[in-house]
């Protein structure tokens, strides 16, 4: 099983390029579940109304925001198509992007998914509120995954810790295996912060498990939310945690100028797991 993580910090103007190289890559690779984040549209863009393969509905708690014509999953998903492989996918609208784009979060399987859920994760509710946060987790046969985009620890309004609790309880109250792929905004050599906390709640990092490993560092210390006046340091903030032990064969960076041009200012990170467990395509 192959499990991919992007934060692709998504522009409709550069979108078409960046999403026909994502899409190679998906297919050559072979992935079963793509987790993204970033993932957006502009809000003046046309609604598009006819149906669209692939899409599947989203709890009833979810926004119902429609899908416009750039927006980018909807790009990536055509491609995809293009070059002959479709995938199911939900894109879940999260908040108000640079005053001009719907931002969302977005899980792509080649199996038929069962369900999803769109949990809160911040106090704050408000689309205009950078801070808003949720997660989008589907149920695929017997596995559940999620693609998350977590506050700061340092935050102190919107804290990584009490983002996590909420996450990390309504994880628990599904059971069953749960893989949390994404931007978890908590580096992973910072001690005693997120990190620590998410493997203190035994969650297991498949870098860390990976047999063997390619790459570290999936962002730059300069990004958007990390300038703070200090070097910028490079960042391992994009994982692929599980929240049980399992065989990973390998875990490598992906779209870090070495493996594959840069197409955002994250790497993304790709997990290859010995046990195809329910999700792993034909």
């Amino acid at each position: 099983m192959k499990l991919l993580t992007l934060n692709i910090h998504s522009r409709p103007e550069t979108d078409a390029r960046v999403m026909r190289l994502l899409a190679a890559r998906i297919v050559s690779e072979g992935i079963d579940v793509v987790a993204l984040q970033e993932i957006n549209q502009s809000m003046a863009a046309p609604v598009i109304r006819q149906s669209i393969p692939g899409r599947c509905p989203l709890p009833d708690d979810a926004p119902s925001l429609p899908i416009k014509q750039d927006n980018a999953l909807l790009t990536l998903t055509d491609e995809l198509r293009k070059q002959g492989c479709a995938y199911y996918w939900a894109w879940l609208p999260v908040k108000c992007g640079y005053d001009c784009y719907d931002e969302g979060l977005a899980l792509l399987t080649r199996r038929p998914p069962r369900t999803f859920t769109a949990p809160w994760l911040s106090e704050c509710r408000d689309a205009g509120n950078w801070r808003t946060r949720r997660a989008l987790g589907v149920l695929c046969e017997n596995r559940w995954f999620y693609t998350v985009h977590m506050g700061r620890w340092d935050d102190e309004k919107e804290p990584f810790a009490r983002q996590w609790e909420r996450l990390r309880r309504h994880c628990a109250s599904h059971g069953g295996q749960t893989f949390l792929m994404g931007d978890f905004n908590c580096p992973a050599d910072a001690r005693r912060g997120g990190y620590d906390r998410m493997l203190a709640d035994d969650y297991y990092d498949t870098y860390a498990m990976a047999d063997s490993r390619h790459g570290s560092a999936t962002a730059a210390g300069g990004i958007d939310g990390w300038h703070d006046g200090r070097p910028a340091a490079p960042l391992r903030i994009d994982l692929i945690l599980s929240n049980q032990p399992c065989r990973v064969l390998s875990s490598r960076t992906l779209f870090d100028g070495c493996d594959g041009e840069r197409i955002s200012d994250h790497c993304a990170v790709l997990a290859e797991l010995a046990d195809g467990g329910g999700v792993a395509g034909a």
